[in-house]
């Protein structure tokens, strides 16, 4: 399953769905992607993966790196969670 950013955590069980900051038009699916998680999480027939992308998806050249987190949102130095989105 191919979720969002919002069900991630930036602190100890505060999802980033739930800060003040993210986008109110956003918001109805975030909750439905976290809710459908947690639906998940109690599933024990199933072998699943759940996989969130960063906050945002910017345009900009390949670096040919990338990290892998948990449960929590990952962040560069500057605090921003981003990932591009490259053409070429």
């Amino acid at each position: 399953m191919v979720g969002g950013a919002g069900s991630l955590e930036v602190a100890p069980g505060v999802r980033l769905v739930t800060t003040p900051n993210f986008p109110r038009q956003y918001k109805p699916e975030a909750e439905a992607g976290g809710a459908f998680l947690d639906l998940l999480r109690r599933e024990n027939e199933l072998n699943w993966t759940y996989i969130s992308p960063s906050a945002l998806i910017v345009a900009g050249r390949k670096t040919g790196k990338f990290r892998l987190g948990g449960d929590q949102l990952l962040t560069a130095a500057d605090g921003k969670s981003w990932i591009r989105n490259c053409t070429s």
